[in-house]
């Protein structure tokens, strides 16, 4: 991700960076690249329980189904995921400004090796990068919670 040719941003290496260089999560970039227009508008229409403005990212699964990052709280989405960075900055690498990148990467290109629904709601395991990445993700496709796992089903 770059800051483009706005100048918005004193370097371009992100647009989830301040224009003051601090790290900014939530930014909405006028044009996100983490974010599909044609899938916020497929939600809309769909009537789905979610804020356009706290989107964060969109994607679509191997089903073609939209699976959609929100800011969130403590319980879900990106403030719930960013709550354990530290297993993406130690294991995997992956600055804190990545990590919704990273979750597109791992639900378009990861290969799915398990689901099923347990107490938190429909669980995948994907494997991606020789990593075994769980998702939660609620049945409309709003992505609860990712972390790094040893199970594999």
């Amino acid at each position: 991700m770059g800051g483009g040719k706005s100048h918005l941003y004193k370097n371009t290496y992100g647009a989830l960076h301040s224009p003051d260089g601090s790290l900014n999560l939530f930014s909405q970039a006028p044009s996100n690249p983490l974010i599909s227009e044609a899938d916020i508008k497929e939600l809309e229409e769909r009537k789905e329980n979610f804020t356009k403005d706290k989107v964060i990212m969109t994607v679509r699964d191997y089903e073609g189904k939209i699976r959609w990052l929100e800011e969130g709280n403590d319980k879900a989405g990106l403030v719930h995921i960013m709550a354990h960075k530290e297993q993406f900055e130690k294991g995997l690498n992956i600055k804190a400004s990545q990590v919704p990148a990273f979750i597109q990467s791992v639900i378009r290109e990861g290969t799915l090796l398990s689901f099923k629904i347990n107490e938190r709601g429909p669980e995948y395991i994907y494997r991606y990068k020789n990593k075994n990445i769980l998702c939660v993700i609620g049945t409309n496709g709003f992505i609860v919670s990712v972390y790094i796992t040893n199970k594999s089903k």
